[in-house]
């Protein structure tokens, strides 16, 4: 599945976006046409292995990003840099070896964080 730039027109003050299910590789970097508005992103249950930052770059008012069941094993070092209103964050059910302290810090308001079921951790 693709999420492009002409797949999000129109769409400026959706606060609320539900990617899940769609066999994503990666994190759409048409999300960060959002940045202003999106308050929740699910890309549960799809094929995603790294977390990348550049698509977070901006996300001012990203609060809840679920990524539950999918194959995350690489987290770039301070990608939550572009998400400071992160408050939950679902990484349960992915293919974590290790978690970073870096990986999952830097938010402030950040209050809950699952990682739970990463057989590999």
């Amino acid at each position: 599945a693709v999420v492009s730039t002409q797949s999000t027109g129109g769409l400026e003050n959706l606060v609320r976006l539900t990617l899940g299910f769609n066999n994503l590789i990666h994190v759409p970097q048409a999300i960060s046409l959002l940045k202003g508005t999106l308050q929740y992103l699910g890309l549960e249950r799809n094929i995603i292995e790294k977390l990348p930052s550049l698509p977070f770059k901006g996300m001012s008012v990203l609060a809840h990003l679920n990524l539950t069941d999918n194959n995350i094993n690489d987290i770039e070092p301070m990608w939550m840099n572009g998400v400071p209103a992160l408050k939950f964050l679902e990484l349960s059910y992915n293919n974590f070896t290790e978690l970073q302290p870096f990986s999952i810090s830097g938010g402030s308001l950040l209050c809950y964080v699952t990682v739970s079921c990463n057989d590999n951790l």
